[in-house]
């Protein structure tokens, strides 16, 4: 009687151990999944950091080979020609085309539309501030170039923020080399710090 009964505890056993190998591999996906996430947070992080280093290495190029900051060469200044003049010579006055020695980074797609993160382009910017550079903060040595996003993840922004200027910032979206303003939902405008503008 007991071995007919064993018998038929057979099927509760092996429900049993197949609860547990569930409740082991629902862990592991659960750990495993938290990893990838962070995977691919770096990922972004390192190829946008990637990104602003060809970049800056451009602007710095062109402003060597013009002796002149953009501004002066482009026949309609804004962020956008701005960032467009490191791919092709037709926003520049006549006098600039002469000097122009690029492409300084290769033209794709729709040359200023980011794959993941909107528009980009240039922005001289006051350093530490969000206000427009004038000839004396140019001259003074106050004023640099910034890479701009338009519309990147707040949770990317935060890691990049946290990789480069860390994590003691009092307000970390208006100092250091990584800033960003108009938030909307959950993306934010990113502005990368690059060169100098020339004076």
């Amino acid at each position: 009687m007991l071995k007919t009964f064993l018998n038929q505890q057979k099927g509760a056993m092996f429900g049993l151990d197949a609860r547990i190998a569930l409740a082991i591999f629902g862990g592991l996906s659960v750990v495993m999944g938290a990893a990838m996430l962070q995977v691919m947070g770096d990922n972004r992080v390192d190829n946008i950091l990637q990104e602003h280093a060809k970049i800056s290495s451009a602007v710095d190029a062109l402003q060597e080979d013009f002796r002149d900051n953009i501004d002066n060469a482009l026949a309609t200044v804004n962020d956008t020609e701005r960032y467009l003049a490191l791919m092709e010579e037709a926003g520049f006055l006549a006098a600039f085309q002469g000097r122009w020695r690029g492409p300084y980074i290769p033209i794709k797609g729709a040359r200023n539309q980011h794959p993941n993160y909107g528009a980009m382009g240039l922005a001289p910017r006051q350093i530490n501030t969000n206000n427009a550079c004038l000839a004396a903060t140019i001259t003074s040595r106050n004023c640099y170039y910034n890479l701009v996003y338009t519309a990147v993840p707040l949770v990317t922004i935060t890691a990049l923020n946290n990789r480069i200027d860390g994590t003691t910032e009092t307000t970390p979206a208006a100092e250091g080399i990584i800033q960003w303003q108009n938030i909307s939902g959950q993306n934010a405008q990113l502005f990368m710090r690059l060169g100098l503008v020339s004076p």
